[in-house]
């Protein structure tokens, strides 16, 4: 309870100093005839938020450590895997990179946090209509590289109304919690989703490329960790509930 209540605080002093937090930041959504119909430059540091909720929470030593898992994901990997993810978004946001630029540079981070980070290599797929389970092999890191890249850049092409990755990404989190049969972990990040929601629907603040990506690797990286401690028991159901942005990626494309 003590944690919640200084994250709390902590996110209600980023609410009310949002503006200087902006200025001295100064990356902005800046309006575009041909494909925005916002009238203003819009911020675009939702990313920052989320990052920085993840340092105060890594700082406070408590991520992951209330909840009871079997095997914990390495909270210096991960922290240093969503950093990475979190600036190739921001430069991107700032610089408009170049596509296939960031698919290798996403590749290579993605492949090495895996390399890593071994508990969140998919090794077999169950499948609730056949009893047979598909063990991937060599191709597991390879394999699991390809899911968590599909899915970022499918949330990032999700973002194109105020609150529909924020409110998607929110019910995903809250159903990995769910799954967890602990809310404790949604609790902490509770305070700055709140603060996300009020100033994207307000149209004063975009997630942008730092924050729907960050977001993506971040629900990636539950999905799996849950799927592998058996709390999700089946690929198909992980489908399910990601399959959305991937249909917009496939209409997108087509």
């Amino acid at each position: 309870m003590t944690t919640l209540t200084i994250i709390s605080i902590i996110n209600l002093i980023i609410f009310y100093k949002i503006n200087n937090i902006v200025k001295f930041l100064n990356i902005y959504d800046l309006p575009n005839q041909k494909r925005k119909i916002h009238k203003e430059k819009i911020p675009k540091i939702g990313g920052v938020i989320i990052l920085f909720n993840i340092l105060i929470i890594y700082f406070l030593e408590i991520f992951s450590f209330e909840l009871d898992y079997s095997a914990k994901i390495n909270l210096n990997i991960l922290l240093f895997g969503s950093l990475l993810i979190f600036l190739v978004g921001l430069i991107d946001d700032l610089k408009d990179l170049n596509p296939n630029l960031k698919l290798f540079l996403f590749s290579v981070i993605i492949i090495s946090f895996l390399f890593f980070e071994k508990n969140l290599i998919l090794n077999k797929l169950r499948f609730s209509f056949i009893e047979k389970k598909i063990d991937l092999g060599i191709f597991s890191l390879l394999f699991t590289a390809f899911c968590i890249l599909l899915f970022i850049n499918a949330i990032n092409m999700f973002d194109g109304i105020n609150l529909q990755v924020i409110s998607y990404s929110s019910f995903l989190f809250l159903l990995n919690c769910f799954y967890l049969e602990n809310l404790y972990l949604f609790a902490i990040f509770f305070p700055s989703i709140i603060i996300l929601i009020v100033l994207n629907y307000q149209n004063k603040l975009f997630l942008g490329d730092n924050g729907s990506l960050l977001i993506g690797f971040l629900i990636s990286c539950f999905f799996i960790f849950n799927y592998n401690n058996d709390k999700i028991e089946n690929s198909d159901t992980i489908f399910i509930f990601m399959m959305l942005p991937g249909l917009e990626l496939l209409r997108l494309a087509i």
